[in-house]
């Protein structure tokens, strides 16, 4: 028993070191406004060591003759050698290389420093626990203490006040008396052939469709990623994601960007968001201008957001899961229904002033196949929650002068196969996109050519009385020129049965003067994902990365999209001038969205960092903006 109790009294103060060490890697790389990871970290990264322990005290018993010192050395590396290189490898792989896999070298590399640092900390072991008053470790009551004192302390530290999210400046203008609500409502993973006002089978999405015939509906809007959290971070920044950087899973929005949200507030508005996502809530930088930025995951275990980013708390839930189908089932995120009824509540919490307000709807977790059972099931449930939205803006008398905006964040495969053949599929990267006008201007309306996520916020902005800065590399939805590049869909004269002639076509989208080039680019497991959907082709370029910055030469897919809609022949062989062309344009406007963008000086004061957004939407001198930086990427 000696040997065993060893064991696990110094297997437990391993894995509470370990345990300790990643949380506050957690911290610091995810910034959570919550320190529930210190606790989660210590007791059950200290639990899984002590049976570790006590285990490798039962390796122990041959030696069990030796002194205590050496045996509590022994136990502690031989827990916290493998358990740091774990946690270590799967940092890497996540961080790094993006789940793509740590090379051979690296491993080795770490493999060796580990055994290093484990010789090390064996001489060192030893002459701290023989040489001072730290040898009360080596004992049973000593290691109890240590690892119960550590608890306490880590489970007070976890339940204190965190530091609050920067909140909203003041802003410098008060809203004009006839402002809009804006309503901004990103469904996640929604293709645009699921809504019935894109071609699916009648009464798919009568809620939507129904708000469909109040609004604009952009019969070609395309996503800036297949990527939830940086698909969100072009509609709230009008940028890029070359140029907003946020790429990878884990990647935070970098505070210096100008969002939407605090063009808004800096026009008085009230900006209220739920998201109902890990990767774009608030302690990932997606908070910033808003007021209030309500995100509350369901995770297992009652865990909070820093203990989900534990790769122990992810490895036991995938356990539990194995054993318990509703664990398997779990959602973190909010059903719909609720989170609209709580979108509403808060809204109505100040009726008067204009209010920016963000949902998020998701349901469950998207299946990945057109004819999945669970996907269209979960597509109904958020047409009922935009039913239920409307309904509830109609009673309070806010429906009619709101501005809202329906789309989604990126869409899925459509093909069971689709995942096998390539990546920026049609399915994925067109989405739907309904403007409903406040006093349901223009109702009715479809605007045939290509628009692109990313002009979502210069228009919202634009309708708020605030000016999309230049550096934005959006444009507004309803340009000067919007009733003339409806025309050209319009036959010129009518028969005189007032018919249309039957030699009259309208115009291609793909070749409308109004469509916009789309830049869609994502990356995953260490690949990068580009496309350009320009004319009515579009070219895919995949590139495999190693680690940050390192990219390999293009593999290269192009869809005439005119003749091949379900993009089954890849004309990538057939050489041609529109192909060259693209591939030039891709390149450039890559190279274009990297360059630096509007950033914000060093806060020299409260208000500081509010001053530079101001200047950057151009709302003070020149001279007030002296120390703002303030170059700028061409759109």
């Amino acid at each position: 028993m000696r040997c065993i109790t060893i064991g696990a009294g110094a297997g437990a103060c391993a894995g509470a070191t370990v345990g300790a060490a990643e949380a506050v890697y957690v911290l610091l790389a995810s910034l959570p406004a919550e320190y529930q990871a210190v606790g989660a970290a210590w007791t059950l990264y200290g639990l899984f060591g002590a049976g570790l322990g006590a285990l490798i005290g039962v390796l122990l018993l041959p030696f069990r003759s030796a002194p205590a010192e050496s045996l509590w050395c022994a136990a502690y590396l031989l827990v916290a050698t493998p358990l740091a290189g774990f946690v270590v490898f799967e940092a890497l792989e996540a961080r790094l290389y993006d789940d793509a896999g740590v090379p051979v070298g690296v491993a080795a590399g770490l493999a060796a420093a580990l055994c290093v640092g484990a010789a090390a900390s064996w001489w060192m072991g030893r002459n701290v626990l023989t040489k001072t008053p730290l040898r009360i470790l080596a004992t049973t009551r000593g290691t109890g203490a240590a690892w119960g004192s550590g608890l306490v302390l880590a489970w007070i530290f976890a339940l204190s006040p965190a530091p609050r999210l920067a909140q909203k400046p003041p802003p410098s203008a008060a809203p004009a008396a006839s402002a809009p609500d804006l309503i901004l409502v990103v469904v996640d993973s929604l293709r645009a052939d699921a809504v019935g006002a894109y071609g699916a089978p009648p009464n798919a999405t009568p809620h939507l469709d129904a708000l469909a015939a109040d609004s604009v509906v952009f019969e070609q809007a395309v996503a800036a990623s297949t990527s939830g959290p940086s698909a969100v971070a072009s509609l709230y920044t009008s940028l890029a994601v070359s140029s907003h950087g946020c790429e990878r899973a884990g990647d935070f929005l970098a505070p210096e960007l100008l969002t939407l949200a605090e063009g808004l507030a800096d026009r008085g508005y009230r900006t209220l968001g739920f998201p109902n996502q890990a990767g774009v809530s608030g302690v990932r930088g997606f908070a910033q201008g808003f007021e209030r930025y309500a995100f509350a995951p369901r995770y297992p275990f009652a865990a909070r957001e820093s203990t989900a980013e534990l790769f122990g708390y992810r490895a036991v839930w995938e356990l539990a899961g194995r054993y318990s189908p509703d664990i398997a089932r779990a959602s973190v995120s909010v059903p719909a229904a609720e989170l609209v009824a709580s979108g509403l509540a808060t809204l109505a919490e100040e009726p008067i002033a204009p209010t920016f307000l963000m949902l998020q709807l998701m349901q469950s977790t998207p299946a990945r196949n057109a004819g999945d059972e669970q996907y269209a099931a979960d597509v109904v449930a958020v047409d009922a929650a935009v039913g239920q939205l409307v309904a509830g803006l109609r009673r309070a008398g806010r429906y009619d002068g709101s501005l809202i905006v329906v789309t989604a964040d990126h869409g899925v495969p459509a093909l069971p196969d689709a995942m096998g053949k390539g990546a920026m599929r049609e399915a994925e990267v067109r989405i739907p996109l309904v403007v409903k006008l406040p006093g349901r201007e223009r109702a009715g309306t479809r605007a045939p050519w290509q628009v692109r996520s990313i002009d979502i916020a210069p228009t919202l902005l634009d309708a708020g009385g605030g000016r999309p800065p230049p550096h934005w590399q959006g444009l507004e939805l309803f340009t000067d020129t919007f009733e003339g590049d409806l025309a050209l869909f319009r036959p010129p004269s009518l028969d005189e049965e007032g018919t249309v002639p039957p030699d009259w076509q309208p115009p291609y989208w793909g070749n409308h003067p109004a469509s916009r080039d789309a830049l869609v680019e994502s990356t995953h497991a260490g690949v990068i994902h580009r496309a350009l959907r320009r004319g009515g082709a579009k070219m895919v370029a995949t590139l495999n990365s190693a680690g940050y910055g390192a990219e390999t030469s293009a593999n290269v897919e192009f869809y005439d999209l005119v003749a091949d809609p379900m993009e089954r022949s890849d004309q990538s062989a057939v050489q041609s001038s529109q192909q060259a062309g693209m591939r030039a344009a891709m390149e450039s406007m890559v190279l274009d969205r990297r360059r630096t963008v509007p950033q914000r000086g060093p806060a020299t004061g409260q208000g500081a960092g509010d001053r530079c957004s101001r200047c950057a939407l151009g709302y003070l001198s020149p001279e007030e903006c002296a120390d703002c930086v303030a170059t700028s990427a061409p759109p």
